[in-house]
């Protein structure tokens, strides 16, 4: 493949990168897979690098939601009617925004947003002219029971979002507080935290430009959808919304974790000097092939992870027709379905199902798309029964497996969508053969039924995630003799091989916990190379899931480690791209095997960076 095959078809782009890339200075390449030279340039704030990008905006900070002196006294008889006027208003404007949601983007938020006055106002009314309380404590006293009796954590948040945007907007229609529907472009939101229901009223999208929170960590809501859009992100930035105030003048560098505060004149002149040479983090730049060849020969082919039907259009858009591909549809999102404010939640009928699944496919056409059965269980039950230790319970295909109702709706609406082109189910969790040998059973009987109902399927194949240490021992090669392809999930796969939780961060400023336990670590590495290597030995494909496929700076490490076929964000085509064409793959090999040879995860990481910064012809800084 010629690098003319990488050209973005966006007007909007540099002079510089539009026909035939060329990187003979090697700084967008620097800036794709290296911290830049600021890394030991002092900041305002340090957290955790948890979307890359460089950019300079003004801040809006959104208020956690607590409530002032004022707010927790009691009001007088004259001030009921213009509390409760405050209450209201917020309740309407908050369902409508709620309302409006595309059910793609969060399948609970409609469904909220629905009940909302219905379920809401009349405790609120009560609380008001009764007890005398603030329209904002009403909201927060109304809501407390069910939060309270909550076990599912995931809609916990989401209903707490509901709370901070409803005493949010009684805030802004009072005056004491600016309007987040109508933020100015270039903003920066800073908070404490954010989730699902309180990003949604925020907006217009367009005009943000970068996030930092007071917690958190890379594999969080506020990471991966700020990935999503391309925005940088600092989170476990500490005393953020202590020290930044709105208006504040920032420059936000996420692939470092740095925040500057009303910078001075040189590091503003640096910005300048730095941000031309980045790739923006905010172009959905569209690529002519899903392969490319390295310096020496190795073809390597991109294919995509996909989170909600929603993302089919970046697909579609990145990708030209016949070379679309989809390694992974994680299903969860598209089929939950919350009843009101409770716990439990639903499955979406098989009719409905076999609509989304029917779109992925379509617009893959004969490469088909992998559909990957629910992860649920823990953290992510539809149930909301919560475990002591929610990230080795029944969850995955042993969630499934113990619930065959849900799995054959899943299993037969999946057989309905191969009548548009080949599907693939693909098991999450996979510990053991057995599991397989059972949901091929299963698949068996969901084929059955709908040849019975008379209606047409096509090719359907069966496949494993590998993502536990028990499916890469003695176990892998018995479960190759049972599917016709595998997914490496890598994000689970390190916090299963290190004992170390993917969503923890431990907060030090020195970043030693990120470095000593992540993907590059040389006991997952090692797995790695393992399980790639028995893979080809078998004759079955595998490709690599997970954050690790998706990011640059791994690039060469995921190459040497086997990878062929990386499943990524659309988003991340183009900069994996650009980057993988200018990898030697020998190299690459010898880099893994001395990353392996490291003593821990920090060595193996210095390693890595070595061999990134020699490859821009840069030094460490």
């Amino acid at each position: 493949m010629s690098n003319s095959d990488l050209s973005p078809s966006t007007s909007s782009t540099p002079e510089s990168l539009s026909g035939e890339i060329r990187l003979a200075d090697l700084e967008s390449l620097a800036g794709l897979i290296i911290p830049n030279p600021a890394t030991k340039m002092g900041a305002d704030l340090e957290g955790i690098e948890a979307a890359p990008g460089l950019v300079m905006g003004r801040a809006v900070v959104v208020p956690a939601g607590a409530l002032s002196d004022e707010e927790n006294r009691t009001i007088s008889d004259s001030q009921v009617p213009a509390e409760l006027e405050k209450a209201r208003v917020a309740l309407r404007e908050v369902a409508q925004n709620l309302m409006a949601s595309d059910v793609d983007e969060h399948p609970v938020l409609q469904l909220i947003g629905s009940q909302l006055e219905e379920e809401r106002w009349p405790q609120i009314e009560l609380a008001i002219s009764k007890l005398h309380l603030s329209a904002a404590k009403a909201i927060r006293i109304a809501f407390l029971p069910t939060l309270e009796s909550m076990r599912s954590a995931e809609l916990k948040g989401e209903v707490e979002g509901v709370v901070r945007s409803l005493t949010r907007r009684v805030h802004e229609n009072a005056g004491t507080a600016q309007r987040l529907d109508q933020i100015p472009p270039n903003s920066i939101l800073v908070s404490d935290d954010f989730n699902a229901t309180s990003l949604r009223p925020i907006g217009p999208k367009e005009n943000i430009s970068a996030i930092v929170t007071d917690v958190g960590g890379r594999m969080g809501h506020v990471p991966i959808y700020a990935r999503s859009k391309g925005w940088p992100a600092v989170t476990d930035a500490k005393d953020a919304t202590a020290k930044i105030k709105n208006g504040d003048l920032l420059i936000i560098d996420g692939s470092i974790g740095k925040v500057w505060i009303n910078p001075n004149s040189d590091i503003c002149e640096w910005f300048k000097r730095e941000s031309a040479k980045r790739i923006p983090t905010t172009d959905l730049r569209a690529v002519r092939s899903n392969r490319v060849t390295t310096l020496d020969g190795r073809e390597i082919k991109l294919s995509c992870n996909i989170d909600t039907a929603a993302d089919l259009a970046k697909v579609a858009s990145v990708f030209p027709a016949g070379m679309r591909e989809i390694k992974l549809f994680r299903t969860e999102e598209d089929l939950l379905q919350g009843r009101g404010f409770s716990s439990a939640g639903l499955i979406r009928d098989e009719e409905t199902q076999a609509l989304i699944y029917r779109q992925a496919v379509k617009i893959c056409g004969s490469n088909g798309a992998t559909i990957r059965t629910v992860d649920w269980g823990g953290e992510k039950s539809p149930t909301g029964r919560r475990l002591a230790n929610p990230a080795l319970g029944p969850r995955g295909i042993r969630y499934s497996l113990m619930n065959p109702d849900t799995l054959m709706v899943q299993l037969r609406a999946a057989c309905r969508a191969s009548s548009e082109g080949p599907v693939r189910i693909m098991a999450p969790m996979v510990t053991e053969a057995q599991e397989i040998v059972e949901l091929q059973a299963y698949l068996n009987q969901a084929i059955s039924e709908v040849e019975h109902q008379g209606i047409k399927r096509g090719n359907i194949q069966i496949g494993a995630m590998i993502e536990v240490g028990a499916a890469t021992g003695v176990m892998l090669d018995k479960i190759l003799g049972h599917v016709s392809f595998v997914g490496i999930g890598s994000n689970d796969l390190t916090q299963h091989i290190l004992g170390v939780d993917r969503l923890f961060s431990a907060g030090d400023k020195e970043g030693r916990w990120e470095r000593r336990f992540g993907p590059h670590n040389p006991a997952v590495l090692d797995v790695l190379c393992q399980v790639f290597d028995r893979c080809a030995r078998a004759d079955v494909p595998a490709s690599l899931c997970g954050e690790l496929a998706s990011i640059p700076f791994y690039a060469a490490m995921s190459v040497g480690a086997g990878a062929t076929d990386l499943s990524i964000s659309p988003r991340a085509a183009w900069p994996m791209m650009t980057v993988l064409q200018h990898l030697h793959f020998g190299r690459s090999q010898e880099l893994v095997q001395d990353m392996i040879n490291s003593s821990g995860g920090e060595e193996a990481l210095e390693k890595l960076m070595r061999f990134n910064l020699a490859l821009t012809n840069r030094t460490a800084h």
